[in-house]
């Protein structure tokens, strides 16, 4: 949930952000000067901070430098030099990372199968992986990625510090963030593509409007709706006709449409079919208002 910040959520923060770069002052020498993390900036923190879980986490995450030996040095398998308290972080926020990405190919390799109208089995998973020319990009973007993840400790130069630099993010946030965009874009293509449908009202005052936290809002839609490129936007490949986008709305809601008809009519003074005619009178005169403004 976003977070709502006291006056002890900034002195906790600050506090920890202040022993941070003392501990980095304080051990720092011209051996290993160039090794150690940054120094950290509160405001800029305070400000990407959107979450309590994300505060608690960033917190404990500052608090970590404090162990005894966070300042030695460790040499990686790919030439990289880096302390061992980064080397922790950064396997903390693998073993967070790594299995996302993992279901995340899982996802890609589904619909890349999917579209040579095959299934999913272990056997043409091996068989799709030998033909590169079948792969579509997301599900090489996503390959990519896994592999900069599993292989992040062989990595140097430039390559190492681009893909270390975005596991050093608060995972917490990150969720956050991503589940916010897609949030975004997924109210953007329903009102585009059913806005004019008799029961978008539903959609929105039930689930939308209920779920202002975009994570909830992530969390609770079906499965097979909240997969997002990495780019987050939400592209849907979904032709609904009325019927189905009502059937969706039940589906997410849990309850017939016709309970919240009768539900809402009855607030109104009128039968819940009553509300049904008035909203598909206005449906209707939404439509029209498109199709008038497209022929313009």
């Amino acid at each position: 949930m976003s977070i709502r910040w006291s006056k002890g959520d900034y002195i906790r923060l600050g506090k920890a952000v202040a022993e941070f770069n003392r501990q980095i002052s304080q051990n720092a020498s011209e051996e290993n000067k160039l090794y150690l993390p940054k120094q950290i900036d509160y405001q800029a923190i305070k400000n990407d901070i959107r979450t309590r879980q994300g505060l608690n986490a960033y917190i404990q995450k500052l608090k970590r430098i404090n162990m005894d030996d966070s300042f030695a040095l460790e040499t990686l398998e790919g030439g990289e030099t880096i302390t061992r308290y980064q080397r922790r972080e950064l396997q903390r926020a693998l073993a967070t990372v790594i299995p996302e990405q993992e279901a995340a190919v899982a996802r890609e390799q589904a619909k890349t199968l999917a579209r040579h109208g095959q299934e999913f089995t272990k056997k043409n998973i091996e068989a799709l992986n030998k033909f590169e020319g079948l792969k579509g990009t997301e599900l090489q973007k996503a390959e990519a990625r896994l592999r900069d993840y599993t292989e992040l400790f062989t990595l140097s130069g430039e390559k190492f510090k681009e893909v270390a630099s975005k596991l050093m993010v608060n995972q917490t946030e990150k969720k956050y963030r991503r589940a916010y965009q897609f949030r975004q874009n997924y109210m953007k293509v329903m009102k585009e593509n059913w806005g004019n449908y008799r029961d978008y009202w539903i959609f929105k005052k039930y689930y939308a409007d209920r779920h202002k936290d975009p994570v909830r809002f992530f969390d609770d839609l079906p499965e097979d709706d909240t997969y997002f490129p990495d780019d987050l936007y939400f592209l849907s490949d979904k032709v609904y006709t009325e019927e189905q986008f009502t059937a969706f709305v039940e589906t997410i809601l849990g309850v017939s449409v016709d309970e919240i008809y009768e539900k809402e009519g009855k607030k109104q003074g009128i039968t819940g079919e009553d509300l049904k005619v008035q909203k598909y009178k206005e449906s209707q005169a939404k439509k029209e208002k498109s199709t008038n403004k497209l022929l313009k």
